[in-house]
């Protein structure tokens, strides 16, 4: 029964016991070199794509102009990291990115046709790096979707403190950028963006305050100071989403001290911030408003251009002038209401995408959104930071519904979003 020590070839020792079969050192340590080095292999790849990720936030939030490049690179390393790992076709079969792909052929299609504009159809092809990005990264790395959403939201509320300090010591623009507190455009180029960027980020923080209270002193404070620009930049559709989004967590927690209390200093901020005739929401108001006025004559029209072309659309890039005879016969149908402005877009994204797209363009890009928004409600319970995405996307849907971006910094952080969402989708066991 005394067991034996034989010097094995690979320099380790291999036990010999009467009637068993002498264990092979060298395989035992090699398999644990071969398990040592996927290791090393997944983790250098996790950090690679995590940082891909970030400098594409980076650029996008500094300088979105500068990142043509980039979204050339993005979907070729992606296509070659998935061809080595042969899971090209788990990765791209999937329903809202082919959905989003079908969009982008048929506008194309549409523009063969004799309709649209082919250098804006062409554009509509920056939706694909953004959302693929997104939907690696959280394919590959799930675990650090909490951190990549609270680190982003911390790099925002940052961009914006620095802008209100430069305020202070006199300075009101960086170049073609205005940082005035009064018109927080940044390099987000006008209010809307801004103040979409900043609502994302001020969601994202209140998430991490109610997910870690301790931390107040961390979240609380960036999370009341964009707030306060979100306020500032005057978009009732962004700010209602925030408010929203942020009632709807709060009452799933039965917090509801703390939703009174919210709502109580969310209505302070607008008095204090002298913002109280903006987001006045009485109908007396609304009814003689002027973005109110302007924005039924554009929906009329997007309308009216649908029922004339309700399957492909009247191609992307045409609104503007088919859309003049329209809102011009809305106002005459109202003579109480004065034009004081041309709208380039109908400020709502269904009916600029019916008005464009037709009802084809329509269901393929509520796919998108569909798919991603059941993907992340899956996946709420079972990965941080999931149900914090799963808010953001509903700000995102609330904020399109009065304003539309197609080939903006905006229209591709939305696209990164939805692609993380469908990164959550459990990826195939690799195959061996």
């Amino acid at each position: 029964t005394r067991a034996m020590n034989i010097f094995s070839p690979c320099g380790g020792f291999s036990t010999l016991r009467r009637g068993k079969t002498p264990v092979n050192a060298w395989s035992v340590s090699w398999s644990a070199f071969l398990k040592r080095s996927q290791d090393v292999q997944s983790k250098l790849m996790e950090n690679g794509v995590t940082a891909l990720t970030g400098i594409f936030f980076l650029l996008l939030c500094l300088a979105p102009a500068s990142m043509d490049g980039l979204f050339l690179a993005v979907p070729a390393v992606i296509f070659y990291l998935l061809w080595k790992e042969k899971r090209i076709a788990s990765f791209f079969l999937d329903p809202p990115l082919l959905g989003l792909l079908a969009f982008i052929v048929l506008a194309l299609l549409n523009v063969l046709l004799g309709a649209g504009d082919y250098s804006k159809a062409v554009k509509l092809g920056r939706w694909i790096p953004p959302f693929l990005l997104g939907k690696f990264f959280v394919w590959k790395c799930p675990a650090r979707l909490a951190p990549a959403l609270l680190y982003g939201a911390g790099f925002i509320a940052t961009l914006f403190a620095g802008a209100a300090i430069l305020y202070a010591l006199g300075l009101d623009s960086m170049g073609d950028a205005s940082i005035t507190l009064d018109d927080p455009e940044l390099t987000f180029k006008n209010l809307s963006r801004a103040a979409l960027y900043a609502g994302l980020a001020a969601f994202i923080l209140f998430c991490h305050f109610l997910e870690a209270p301790s931390l107040w002193y961390a979240n609380l404070p960036p999370t009341l100071f964009l707030a306060g620009v979100l306020i500032l930049a005057g978009r009732r559709a962004t700010f209602s989403g925030f408010l929203a989004c942020s009632a709807l967590l709060l009452a799933a927690r039965r917090k509801f001290v703390l939703l009174g209390l919210g709502l109580a200093v969310a209505v302070g901020g607008i008095i204090v911030l002298n913002q109280a005739d903006r987001f006045n929401i009485a109908p007396e108001h609304l009814a003689t408003h002027q973005g109110v006025t302007e924005r039924q004559s554009v929906w009329y029209a997007a309308w009216k251009i649908f029922q004339e072309h309700p399957v492909l659309g009247a191609g992307v890039g045409t609104f503007r002038k088919k859309s003049d005879p329209f809102v011009q016969e809305w106002f005459a149908r109202h003579p109480q209401h004065q034009r004081h402005e041309i709208l380039s877009e109908p400020h709502n994204v269904i009916l600029h995408t019916l008005a464009e797209n037709g009802l084809a363009g329509t269901l393929l890009l509520l796919l998108v959104f569909a798919g991603a928004g059941a993907t992340v409600w899956k996946a709420r319970h079972a990965t941080p930071g999931a149900l914090c995405l799963c808010g953001c996307l509903g700000l995102v849907f609330v904020h399109i519904q009065l304003q539309v971006h197609t080939v903006t910094n905006v229209a591709v952080l939305i696209f990164l979003l939805l692609g993380m969402a469908r990164g959550l989708v459990p990826a195939p066991e690799q195959p061996s």
